[in-house]
């Protein structure tokens, strides 16, 4: 099936995508609308779930650093002096409430983190587990989906 660019199908009053646009049946019109609906989400980059979004604390002895989870899929990092932008995923893993959270560096300030080292560059993917509280305040980190893996720091989410 070959598609045609919009501006070619609304000139042409023969096509059915017309008839619907000027139909005096209410039930094509709102038929085209969910069809443009559902084509226009199908082209979102990434998708992400509201239970991430916002900025989250971590929670450890070694470092203050922050997370901001954006609606449009990218985590704003900063470990001061450090700073990335990072595209992310994060994806239900199972039935236990983990979820995989991958994410890419795209941007970097070249800084040392705030324990002074140099380990993040630019393109480096990680990827690790999460798992919410029931109140979706504190996400738990674990090198693995399962409760053994769990790293002993977390993000809390900033009020």
């Amino acid at each position: 099936m070959a598609f045609a660019p919009a501006s070619l199908i609304l000139a042409n009053n023969n096509l059915p995508i017309n008839r619907a646009l000027y139909a005096k049946d209410a039930s094509l019109k709102y038929s085209l609308l969910l069809i443009l609906l559902l084509t226009s989400c199908a082209s979102i980059k990434n998708p992400v779930s509201p239970i991430e979004i916002g900025v989250w604390d971590l929670v450890a002895d070694y470092c203050d650093e922050s997370y901001e989870f954006k609606i449009d899929g990218t985590i704003k990092f900063v470990s001061s002096p450090e700073m990335t932008i990072d595209n992310y995923t994060l994806t239900k893993v199972g039935n236990d409430g983990f979820y995989e959270w991958s994410y890419e560096v795209i941007k970097y300030n070249n800084k040392p983190s705030c324990n002074g080292t140099f380990d993040t560059y630019l393109g480096q993917k990680t990827t690790t587990y999460v798992k919410f509280s029931d109140d979706l305040s504190v996400m738990r980190i674990y090198f693995y989906p399962h409760e053994g893996t769990y790293i002993g720091a977390y993000l809390k989410r900033r009020e």
